[in-house]
Parts: structure tokens; sequence; C-alpha cells
């Protein structure tokens, strides 16, 4: 989540940062789709794409996401929010960092589901 934040004062670079954030991203990914996988059943379990199923993992990624986040920014201090990004008041957290995982979960298990069932 490299949007509208300032680094902490690190010998590394911000986009080193980003490029970090990315590949937890895409390891929550991974490892959501094998939550998936163990909690119903099925490997692929997003195909054909189900409500309950997507919220089910959806609302499990958007834990693992917050607290990521929040570990991140708080414990870590790895990077701090500025005075325009906006910040949800009762987690401290980034509204971006709660949006993105209810928008981009969802779409990449369609988009998933679209590509193992698509003729080839």
């Amino acid at each position: 989540m490299c949007l509208d934040v300032t680094v902490a004062a690190l010998p590394i670079r911000p986009r080193y940062v980003c490029a970090r954030a990315a590949m937890g991203e895409a390891l929550v990914a991974v490892v959501l789709v094998r939550l998936g996988a163990y909690l119903f059943g099925e490997r692929r379990w997003f195909v054909p794409p189900r409500l309950l199923r997507y919220a089910a993992v959806v609302g499990n990624g958007l834990v693992l996401y917050l607290l990521a986040e929040w570990y991140a920014v708080h414990w870590l201090a790895l990077w701090s929010y500025t005075a325009i990004h906006p910040v949800i008041p009762g987690l401290r957290l980034g509204v971006p960092a709660v949006l993105q995982p209810l928008m981009l979960l969802p779409l990449t298990f369609w988009l998933l589901s679209r590509w193992l069932v698509a003729p080839v």
C-alpha cells in the first residue's frame, strides 16, 4: 500500500518498500486461495463464482490486510500517512488499506475463475 505515504527514514528506497508490500499482497492472495481450498474442500473453490464463498474469503483477507497494515505502520513504523491521506479514525489505518482487499480480491478470484474455464 504505497499510496500517499511517507516512508520512514530507512536506508532503503521507497520503491523497495513498495515492492515488498506488493510481494506481501501477492502472498496474501495465495494464502487466501489455499484457505478457500481448505474451507470449501475444493482446489477450484472460486469456479464458478459464488457470492458467499467470495465473501468468506475476502473477509479473512480484509483481516489479514488490516493486521499487516497496522503492524507495518504502527509497530514497525515502515511508513506513515501524509496529512491528506484519508484515515479511519478508530483503526488509524488508511482508507485505501480497507478498500483495496474489498475491491481487488474479488476481482482477482473472478479473473482467475474466468481464466481457468476459458477455452484453449
